[in-house]
């Protein structure tokens, strides 16, 4: 996308935490401790892998991968969380913060981002609300500040930038919009001439989705 205030490259990359048993509040836990909480599906054997950067812990059946899939960081600390099914990602998945809140969610159907995803910030603001089809963006697209103000909204059709876009300053205000074809702006409006598209400081030094 051509507009100067989004750069979806910056942004990494709905399903709700409930869906496996999880909430957004951060837990204190002990190292490695989810690793003891889930069980292998019958005929299938658990796989730990410890010596490397990111430890992982798996099932595997007679189709490969199936069950509940963890990844670590080295002092234990649950990064991601996924679910196999023959192999391939499937269901819920979910990366966490260093706290252990949700930092995104979302669904996989065979190894692709599928439906809502939703990204939050350390402070449990909203920072993103994406949607994908067959591993692509597809569909709305919102993104925000951290104070939760909403930052830009648009659409995407099979990953590329389609239809109206709007672009708010942090205090909400209306501040470009266009319409997308193609991924090229067209017959934009700025409202507000002196708003700089760029990336947005925070006080706390943390930097938006920018």
């Amino acid at each position: 996308m051509k507009l100067h205030i989004i750069s979806l490259g910056m942004i990494w990359l709905g399903i709700a935490a409930a869906a496996c048993g999880c909430d957004n509040k951060p837990q204190q836990r002990q190292p490695f401790a989810e690793a003891a909480d889930f069980v292998c599906p019958d005929g299938a054997r658990r796989v730990e892998i410890r010596d490397t950067s990111y430890p992982e812990f798996y099932c595997v059946g007679e189709k490969g991968r199936t069950g509940t899939w963890l990844e670590f960081d080295v002092n234990g600390r649950l990064r991601k969380r996924g679910e196999y099914k023959d192999g391939k990602l499937n269901g819920p998945w979910f990366a966490y913060h260093a706290d252990g809140s949700i930092e995104t969610a979302g669904q996989m159907e065979n190894d692709e981002r599928t439906g809502v995803w939703t990204q939050n910030y350390v402070n449990g603001v909203h920072r993103s609300e994406k949607s994908y089809k067959n591993n692509q963006l597809d569909g709305p697209i919102k993104l925000y500040y951290m104070t939760g103000e909403l930052m830009a909204e648009g659409g995407h059709i099979a990953g590329i930038e389609e239809g109206p876009w709007k672009v708010y300053t942090p205090e909400g205000k209306l501040a470009r919009e266009c319409t997308l074809v193609h991924g090229e702006e067209k017959d934009c409006v700025v409202h507000d001439k002196d708003f700089q598209v760029t990336t947005y400081q925070y006080e706390s030094k943390d930097r938006g989705p920018l």
